[in-house]
């Protein structure tokens, strides 16, 4: 989840663990302005397994509407966004 009008200067995301999260090391962000557009700009890499909510505030532009992915890395190899 992403917020939407929450703020002027970020976009906070929201996302749930797995149940099991030893099965995941860390996490990759990506941002795109296009709902078609998986993985297209990373916005942040390495972000902590046990992680919930990252907020956003590079290059933010009020009104524009952004679609964020996900890719997670594990002890058994990435995923795909």
């Amino acid at each position: 989840q992403a917020s939407d009008g929450t703020f002027t200067d970020k976009i906070r995301v929201n996302w749930v663990t797995p149940a099991s999260p030893s099965v995941i090391t860390n996490y990759k962000l990506f941002r795109s302005t296009s709902s078609n557009s998986r993985c297209q700009s990373l916005r942040a890499d390495n972000i902590p397994a046990n992680s919930q909510t990252l907020d956003d505030s590079s290059e933010v532009v009020p009104g524009r509407l952004y679609y964020y992915s996900m890719s997670s890395t594990g002890p058994n190899g990435g995923s795909g966004c």
